[in-house]
């Protein structure tokens, strides 16, 4: 290499350096001494990296790219840019434990084996990038999830209206780009994803937006870290194989309040998540890329009855701060906001719809012989049916929902992400003994808060990476203020002897039963989400909707209050 050659291979490793976690903390003297002993390789897809079983004498720092790991021929997991490879080896000094292939055209900076020392000896803050990608690598491996949870750096995007592509694709990179991402998209043809151009767009941007052909995009082989098919909803159905597709977008006319037909989309593709993007709405697209980027708001709303109303003022709050939600989990009362939530309803309409199906419409409870619980669960379903619908699938929503329940068949908690809404919300809210069950195939479905009544720890299963948001209406250390006689046995008369002499009182059934669903808990300090919202609406039971009107502003007002003491979203 001659003489001005030189200098100029050292400033680009330098520069691919400064982009990387391990060695972006060193100072701009110490990237140029590991770049002048540092190499620069080109990988093509299918190219080895490294052997199994050979001796690790240099670590690899992924700069652009996508690297898959086998052990004994099984793929293991796949490394991403940002990652490091071959790390372990120089660590331990055992051989190399798996064979490291490019997926698609890679670049990645060699380092020696004494130089990779001197790296972590003589710099220390290293190793907090190095330790938590060992972290983040084994807790992938236990949990049996293999593939790089990194964000995507290179998204592969097709369908059979090229012009609707490209279109979608502008307008995905501009959204990127105001999210603080560069992003660059670029038009592909079949098997010709550019080479050595696209790896270089992948190094020097955050996304690139690859436009290719559906038969590219379900290939085993097209290296991309995520795939986007995106299609007219009122399209026929593109014969894509069933299970190669990460990502549906589903472009909806703006004039439509709910979306409908997902289900047959979803049933000939098998997208592992689907997006509703209407044609001029820029909050569709966005939550798009905060999915890609791995930064979605997930809202989170727990179990608690009447209390759940502040769920709304929490709502009108984020709302207010323009932060859109991406997604909802909701148990409970926290299934019929976050329903409301997911229909995309301002926070106005919220209010004023759950006015008239909680507020105004009387007790919930239409008491009957209590054969199976103490309501005949019609008032109930009709509330439930007539607010949201009889034909909206959960699918449908244009924010992902799950609705959580409980199985009393297998004693398990049942997850609601298909099939219709209503049946999902009433599953949810069904108070063993207070509401009948909900039958569904051969499962018996009651209220979600008997497993889980805040679930941040299943929305960060469901959703990682993603921002939690809890709204915690539960109670759990209720005063009840009972006098019950020592012998446990209560008669019927005599209890209302009791309550008539207004003396310390026998609590009722349908509260003792209601307070069942508190043993899902509440959040403990560990499944709190990154924003936590404790609401305390003292004084305010379970059932008593009449009087709940003023848990909406105690909501929006404490919200307003957590986020200004807030900076998990500065710079949103």
């Amino acid at each position: 290499m001659g003489g001005t050659e030189r200098p100029a291979a050292v400033a680009k490793v330098a520069k691919l350096l400064a982009s990387h976690p391990l060695t972006e903390p060193l100072s701009d003297e110490v990237r140029n001494g590991v770049a002048s002993v540092a190499a620069l390789i080109e990988l093509g897809p299918g190219d080895v990296l490294v052997n199994q079983g050979e001796p690790g004498d240099a670590a690899f720092l992924v700069v652009a790219g996508r690297l898959v790991a086998t052990v004994d021929g099984s793929e293991m997991g796949f490394v991403g840019r940002g990652e490091t490879v071959g790390e372990m080896s120089l660590i331990t000094g055992e051989p190399r434990s798996a064979t490291i292939t490019a997926a698609r055209p890679s670049r990645v900076v060699r380092i020696g084996a004494e130089e990779f020392a001197t790296v972590l000896a003589a710099h220390p803050e290293t190793y907090r990038s190095l330790t938590a990608q060992l972290v983040n690598r084994l807790e992938r491996t236990l949990s049996g999830r293999p593939s790089w949870v990194g964000h995507a750096t290179v998204v592969g995007v097709a369908g059979a209206d090229r012009e609707l592509v490209t279109e979608m694709a502008g307008r995905l990179v501009a959204s990127l780009d105001d999210h603080g991402s560069q992003a660059v998209a670029v038009d592909t043809e079949p098997g010709a994803h550019g080479g050595a151009d696209l790896v270089t767009l992948e190094a020097e941007n955050d996304v690139v937006v690859a436009i290719t052909t559906a038969s590219d995009l379900t290939g085993r082989t097209h290296g991309y870290d995520r795939t986007l098919l995106v299609a007219r909803a009122d399209d026929a159905v593109a014969p894509i194989p069933a299970g190669r597709v990460d990502d549906l977008l589903l472009v909806q006319p703006s004039s439509i309040d709910v979306p409908t037909g997902t289900a047959r989309w979803l049933d000939a593709i098998g997208p592992a998540t689907h997006h509703h993007v209407r044609e001029d709405s820029p909050s569709d697209i966005g939550r798009v890329a905060r999915r890609l980027l791995r930064r979605e708001r997930v809202l989170v709303l727990g179990g608690g009855g009447a209390r759940g109303l502040a769920h709304l003022g929490t709502y009108q709050a984020l709302t207010e701060a323009g932060l859109d939600i991406d997604a909802v989990v909701g148990v409970s009362a926290g299934a019929v906001f976050g329903a409301c939530v997911a229909l995309d309803w301002s926070p106005e309409q919220a209010i004023d719809r759950s006015a008239s199906m909680l507020i105004d419409a009387g007790s919930l409870v239409d008491f009957t012989i209590p054969m199976v619980a103490l309501s005949s669960g019609r008032r109930v379903t009709d509330v439930i049916r007539d607010g949201f619908g009889m034909q909206v699938d959960l699918a449908d929503l244009w924010r992902p929902m799950t609705c959580i329940s409980a199985d009393l068949t297998t004693l398990s908690m049942r997850l609601h992400q298909r099939g219709l809404l209503w049946r999902a919300v009433r599953a949810s809210v069904a108070v063993p003994g207070v509401f009948p069950p909900l039958l569904e195939d051969d499962a018996v479905l009651v209220d979600g808060g008997l497993v889980d009544n805040l679930p941040v720890t299943r929305a960060r299963q469901l959703h990682p990476g993603a921002t939690i948001i809890s709204s915690d209406v539960g109670r759990r250390n209720e005063e009840l203020n009972v006098d019950l006689p020592p012998d446990g046995i209560v008669g019927g008369w005599q209890t209302t002897w009791r309550r008539a002499r207004r003396r310390k009182h026998t609590p009722s059934l349908v509260k003792l039963l209601y307070r069942l669903t508190a043993l899902g808990g509440g959040a403990t300090e560990s499944e709190e989400g990154d924003i936590h919202i404790r609401h305390e609406l003292d004084g305010l039971g379970m059932f008593d909707f009449g009087g709940a009107r003023p848990a909406i502003t105690d909501g929006y007002e404490l919200t307003k209050k957590v986020l200004a003491d807030s900076d998990h979203f500065a710079g949103s």
